[in-house]
């Protein structure tokens, strides 16, 4: 099944290099995971932007990717961002099911 996963990476630009990085490891863990579990993990921290990317540049095709999916993976901490929320409501009108990574 094809997997989106969903949670914290900027907080629409907040958050310094070093948590962003931390962030995006945890969406490659989590990535690994599900492919372990034998789904397909679609990963928007894979996304390959412009530096001067604002939220809205980066909400764009990370949509289109959930829109691609299956299910979502909610990744811890994820309701703090406006991203995260966004993506589950998408996920929850589409009754996708919810994946544990």
């Amino acid at each position: 099944m094809k997997v989106y996963l969903s949670g914290v990476i900027s907080l629409g630009g907040i958050l310094g290099p070093e948590a962003i990085a931390k962030n995006l490891q945890i969406f490659r863990d989590a990535e690994q995971v599900l492919a372990s579990q034998g789904h397909v993990p679609l990963n928007p921290g894979s996304i390959d932007g412009q530096p001067d990317w604002h939220w809205r540049d980066w909400m764009k095709p990370a949509l289109a990717m959930l829109l691609s999916a299956e299910a979502i993976a909610l990744l811890p901490g994820w309701e703090q961002s406006p991203g995260a929320r966004l993506e589950w409501e998408v996920a929850r009108q589409l009754d996708y099911p919810v994946v544990t990574p």
